[in-house]
């Protein structure tokens, strides 16, 4: 889900499909990558970033802030299935920080 806070609802759903956390073995860099289900439709890819704050927000909600194609700051919010796979994830999004 896509966080823009001027709209009403605020979320926007991008879609349902893969996360996978990818390190470039060359340049030490670290980035996400979720596709959709059934395709191969990019519905998030981006660097994480040293400077940036990952946390669970809810049970099972993570909250990824990116910088858009603007350079703009945009929150990404990705749901996973329980609480423990937000805070698995949250703590290898922060060992992964560049």
């Amino acid at each position: 889900m896509l966080f823009e806070k001027e709209k009403n609802p605020p979320y926007t759903t991008k879609g349902v499909g893969e996360l996978k956390l990818l390190k470039n073995s060359e340049t030490g860099k670290s980035r996400i990558l979720v596709r959709a289900d059934g395709g191969l439709r990019v519905l998030l890819n981006s660097g994480i970033q040293g400077n940036f704050q990952y946390e669970t927000i809810s049970d099972g909600l993570v909250r990824f802030p990116v910088i858009n194609s603007d350079q703009k700051l945009d929150t990404f919010v990705i749901k996973v299935k329980t609480k423990d796979d937000g805070e698995q994830l949250v703590a290898k999004l922060n060992e992964l920080k560049n």
